[in-house]
């Protein structure tokens, strides 16, 4: 069976954003918003997206955009994040860390749009599944492991999307992608383990309604990453047959009928 590519996600077609907020001052500290045309009266549930691409700065923000904009339809606000990465001057441990949490935090500036802030969850594909499910487990840290200074946003849930949960058995690969989770940490776990402890979300507490979705065929991370992972962190798994790495995040893919659904499981739009 023909999986999704990189390439093939990248080539969908996508409308402009509604709103291009910067949360910080480097050209990649920013978020695109998406709005759905018709939020109800108390506002749109919103989706904090955090984007994969293995934390490199070759792979950015527009990769997302068709899954933003088919969420959008889908009547969810999109609140999807750009950051640092890897190559990015002050990308990998902690830039990348400190800009996913003051880009979540800046939700709290939202309020002049048609979104219910009471209804927040975070979802992440792959290396952004890392980033999402460490951002959700922010506000039960102590107040230096948050990596921003103002309080944690408080999140509904999280998905992870082929999410990298275990950094530390990851980083022990030879691929391009687990090699740059070295790149991201600034060293091995033998090197670094303190910071693979403070931001391996294995290791961490995790929003509730905690989900791991993973395709069985994924190449790029192994299924057996959530698998192995879930009862530990206490999130529920579900695994998708016939599913490779970028159909979780490919519109036209069967998978993503799948992923729709179990999004709405988590926060009904």
């Amino acid at each position: 069976m023909n999986h999704a590519t990189f390439k093939q996600v990248l080539a969908l077609p996508a409308s402009t954003p509604d709103a291009v907020l910067f949360y910080g001052q480097s050209k990649q500290q920013f978020g695109e918003l998406w709005l759905p045309s018709d939020a109800p009266a108390k506002g749109a549930p919103l989706l904090i997206l955090i984007h994969g691409g293995c934390w490199l700065n070759a792979f950015d923000i527009a990769h997302s955009r068709a899954m933003a904009m088919s969420l959008k339809l889908q009547g969810y606000g999109v609140w999807s994040l750009e950051y640092r990465r890897v190559g990015d001057a002050g990308g990998g441990f902690p830039g990348s860390f400190m800009d996913v949490a003051e880009g979540v935090d800046y939700v709290r500036q939202l309020h002049d749009y048609p979104l219910d802030l009471q209804r927040v969850v975070l979802i992440g594909h792959s290396a952004g599944g890392q980033l999402a499910l460490w951002a959700s487990s922010r506000a039960q840290l102590p107040a230096g492991h948050r990596f921003h200074q103002a309080d944690a946003l408080p999140v509904q849930g999280v998905i992870g999307l082929a999410a990298i949960i275990d950094l530390v058995a990851y980083a022990q690969g030879d691929s391009q992608c687990q090699q740059a989770a070295v790149k991201l940490m600034g060293g091995t776990p033998e090197q670094q383990p303190q910071r693979y402890q403070w931001v391996s979300p294995v290791n961490l507490p995790l929003a509730s309604n905690a989900l791991l979705i993973h395709g069985i065929d994924d190449s790029v991370v192994a299924f057996a990453q959530s698998k192995s992972a879930a009862a530990r962190v206490g999130a529920e798994w579900l695994p998708i047959a016939n599913a490779g790495h970028f159909d979780l995040i490919h519109p036209p893919a069967d998978a993503w009928v799948s992923v729709l659904h179990a999004i709405k499981g988590v926060c009904k739009p």
